[in-house]
């Protein structure tokens, strides 16, 4: 397997990274493939979404969606390969419907019909055999930089940054908490890295303008947070061992961690 979604990975004499059957986290080559492909297409959702809010098409449920699939693809949060690719199915259903309002939006305005980005050229495989048959496709940091370190460096910086953006943006609409002025920075921001021609300055503005946008994203989190649990505050708990069972819950999901303290 190669996977590219996390730093925590294996180390050995012969080689590093997690290139053997599975992960150091016990995810297999199947899920590593289907995250990459379902990153990609959501590149591609992300291009229709932004190109759409020039003609005021906004699908706040497909909004939604788009965070929470990209979510997904996060260290440790979905090993399920069958759940990733329903993802991509529905990642691929809703490009379909935004792409059609846009594509009717520029008729009638008789614009000029805009270029697509690399990702938003991919259509859904027919079946799941050829689904993993795309996978030389999406790997476009290593087939079109692996000789220039800084190129691949900055993809994968801004894809790592577009997540941490996606993920914590999904965090505060658990709360009920958005901001339509993010998701269309978010959308334009995830749009571009769908393509894979740019130059070292692109890359690095655009990685400028991610981080920007955890800002952002953070200050809106932070505000659903303190709306529903209140400030945070020091507080003395009991930090002596207790004889018996327990159960550990930890993360950074305060509404996940509420839900499980009440079942608890």
């Amino acid at each position: 397997m190669f996977c590219i979604q996390c730093e925590q990975t294996i180390r050995s004499p012969n080689k590093n990274g997690c290139m053997y059957s599975q992960g150091m986290c016990g995810k297999t080559e199947e899920t590593a493939d289907l995250q990459d492909i379902l990153v990609k297409w959501l590149q591609g959702l992300s291009f229709w979404a932004n190109l759409g809010r020039k003609y005021n098409i906004i699908d706040a449920k497909i909004d939604r969606f788009a965070t929470e699939a990209l979510f997904s693809t996060l260290t440790n949060v979905n090993f399920d390969s069958d759940r990733i690719e329903s993802y991509i199915k529905d990642t691929q259903k809703y490009t379909d419907i935004l792409r059609e309002k846009v594509e009717n939006a520029i008729t009638v305005n008789g614009d000029d019909y805009t270029t697509l980005t690399a990702a938003a050229k991919m259509t859904l495989p027919e079946n799941k055999l050829s689904t993993k048959e795309a996978i030389p496709e999406v790997a476009f940091n290593f087939k079109l930089a692996r000789d220039n370190e800084d190129t691949i460096s900055l993809h994968l910086l801004n894809q790592y940054g577009i997540k941490g953006a996606g993920a914590y943006l999904e965090h505060a609409q658990a709360l009920g908490k958005s901001d339509e002025s993010i998701f269309s920075t978010y959308h334009q921001l995830m749009s571009q890295i769908g393509d894979d021609d740019h130059s070292l300055d692109t890359l690095f503005d655009i990685a400028m303008q991610i981080g920007q946008l955890n800002y952002k994203v953070m200050d809106l989190l932070d505000q659903a947070e303190n709306e529903k649990f209140g400030h945070p505050e020091p507080t003395k708990v009991n930090t002596q061992p207790i004889e018996g069972k327990c159960i550990l819950i930890s993360g950074h999901d305060l509404n996940d961690l509420d839900l499980l303290l009440k079942q608890t």
